[in-house]
């Protein structure tokens, strides 16, 4: 199937479409002539930014409003071919100094959709973009789907329920769903703010600005990371796919050290320095060491794996974000 040609004049909702995935989906959906209806609360400490969606203003329709409100969801879901579920928390710390936020925004959301479905649009298909953080410290790897579920943080514990949620609906009402658990994921329109303590974002920010990358230990740590590019085709091929009732990870079977990226960050962009620094105590305590997905299944079932190297993929980043520092940093 032509995923692409699939999405022309379909009516299609993005929950956090102006966020750092959310406004990559809108703009590419933009371009393959579906109805775009956008919703975003602009929750604080996120990368929702007006900025992010200036290239298609316009082109697209808004739902101010939050979806913890029930009549805001009732609204947004109708008359919808897919819903593309993208609101939501994804920081660590905003997640342990706030749990009841990141429960609203991460399970009561999704709950508030569910239900507008199964009263409004129970035909429709919901695609979730969950995250790697379920499965906490590796017991091996490459973490398949299979691997058990070991939450290290309320934001992991909230995604599971989420998940659960979403593949119940899909067995008792028919409410199909597909759900991804992504990875490191960077790239254009993504927040640089350091207080997010993001990998690739505070390792760019950092060369930019010609400041020292911080790697803690001895950098040997090993990551999968993705391009936003490479996560926006996983999503729209599995929306367009007649799969449901499905969990798929995302990743890279090329994984990387984190000192090996701090030298790709300043290679790239010809700026910057790293340092070595030991582990601070609280950066222990949550630290799963090595992590990275098998991505066997979804290469298998849908066709998908990763184009984009991680130079490539920093050297678009950082051609992105040059003269935008006021909007993003």
């Amino acid at each position: 199937m032509d995923h692409n040609g699939f999405y022309r004049n379909k009516n299609i909702l993005v929950t956090g479409g102006y966020g750092f995935i959310g406004s990559n989906l809108v703009c590419k959906l933009v371009r393959l002539g579906a109805n775009v209806t956008v919703v975003d609360s602009f929750l604080e400490n996120t990368s929702a930014n007006k900025k992010n969606l200036e290239e298609v203003e316009g082109k697209f329709e808004y739902i101010a409003g939050d979806l913890c409100d029930s009549k805001v969801a009732d609204t947004a879901v109708q008359n919808k071919d897919l819903i593309f579920h993208l609101a939501g928390n994804t920081v660590h710390g905003i997640s342990m100094s706030n749990p009841k936020l990141d429960l609203d925004v991460n399970v009561l959301c999704t709950i508030n959709i569910l239900n507008a479905c199964k009263i409004n649009n129970k035909n429709t298909k919901i695609i979730f973009t969950s995250t790697r953080q379920v499965y906490g410290k590796p017991n091996y790897l490459p973490v398949d789907e299979k691997h058990g579920l070991n939450p290290p943080d309320v934001n992991a514990i909230n995604k599971i329920a989420a998940e659960n949620y979403l593949l119940l609906y899909d067995n008792v009402y028919g409410i199909k769903s597909l759900i991804f658990r992504l990875t490191n994921t960077y790239g254009p329109k993504q927040s640089m703010k350091l207080h997010l303590k993001q990998l690739v974002p505070t390792f760019v920010r950092l060369a930019m600005e010609e400041k020292d990358i911080t790697v803690y230990g001895n950098g040997a740590e090993l990551r999968d990371l993705n391009f936003v590019d490479d996560v926006i085709d996983a999503l729209l091929i599995g929306g367009a796919s007649e799969l449901h009732g499905e969990i798929f990870n995302l990743g890279d079977t090329n994984y990387k050290s984190l000192l090996d990226m701090a030298k790709d960050v300043i290679d790239v962009s010809g700026k910057g320095s790293y340092k070595l620094v030991p582990f601070p105590d609280e950066r222990k305590k949550i630290n799963v060491g090595d992590t990275y997905l098998d991505i066997s299944k979804i290469k298998n079932v849908l066709g998908w794996q990763p184009k984009t190297g991680f130079k490539d993929g920093v050297k678009r980043t950082l051609e992105y974000f040059k003269g935008k520092e006021e909007h993003y940093f």
